[in-house]
């Protein structure tokens, strides 16, 4: 989800389309939000960088908060720390890959 500028409109349209778990990731930060934009942080696969797609950086609080409030429970965090892809420039360079599964059931 880091890479589009959709992630919480796919997020919501999701939330009744799985069966049992929704597995997904995001990059984390406990620094300002950097989301949908481009000239602060994007992704290039190409040395000339003209097509560059966002990385979006988002603070971690902002996050809980989003998914507690859309899906309210059964949120399942598993992360690491890191930095971020060689592809990738942005103002952040170390950020918590964060992968997330969300259950219709308690675990």
């Amino acid at each position: 989800m880091h890479l589009t500028s959709e992630w919480k409109q796919i997020l919501i349209n999701s939330k009744n389309l799985f069966k049992n778990f929704l597995i997904f990731d995001l990059r984390e930060t406990n620094l300002k939000t950097i989301d949908n934009n481009i000239s602060k942080s994007y992704l290039s696969f190409s040395r000339k960088k003209k097509i560059k797609l966002p990385y979006n950086i988002i603070n971690s609080n902002e996050a809980a908060f989003f998914l507690k409030e859309k899906f309210r429970s059964n949120i399942y965090k598993f992360s690491y720390f890191g930095k971020i892809s060689n592809f990738a420039k942005s103002k952040i360079n170390n950020v918590e890959f964060t992968n997330y599964c969300i259950s219709k059931k308690k675990l």
